[in-house]
């Protein structure tokens, strides 16, 4: 469908993500979503990643999670390990999650999911930074 009426990268990686997401059974109990939620994403990064291909479409995946979890609140508090399973699957880049962080992150509960975040991104520009000086 993509090649008959393209959407922007940054629109259908939004629409992928909810695809997959809308596809996890949340029957588990209450204590066990957020592990279920990493353990299905991890699963599901290998479909994401081949549309992650550059910042902008990175930072839009950042967002539809952000907003995904402040909506889901079964799955809040799983915010940043969700964008450390991303990163590790190389969907999204250091460089996305700092733009994020720093000036790119949605308002829905961005005071939460930047207070969250900020040890990840924290450990990131250390590791810029120590790249950098080598």
């Amino acid at each position: 469908m993509q090649e008959e009426q393209p959407l922007p990268e940054t629109e259908l990686i939004s629409c992928i993500w909810q695809g997959l997401i809308s596809s996890i059974d949340w029957s588990a109990r209450q204590d066990q979503n957020e592990a279920l939620a990493l353990r299905e994403i991890t699963n599901f990064a290998d479909i994401i990643e081949p549309f992650c291909n550059g910042p902008k479409t990175e930072v839009a995946l950042i967002n539809t999670v952000q907003v995904y979890c402040y909506e889901d609140t079964r799955i809040i508090k799983a915010f940043p390990q969700i964008l450390k399973v991303l990163y590790n699957k190389d969907c999204i880049s250091d460089q996305a999650i700092i733009y994020w962080h720093q000036k790119g992150s949605k308002p829905q509960g961005r005071q939460h999911f930047l207070a969250a975040t900020a040890p990840l991104v924290k450990f990131l520009q250390e590791q810029e930074e120590s790249d950098e000086e080598e």
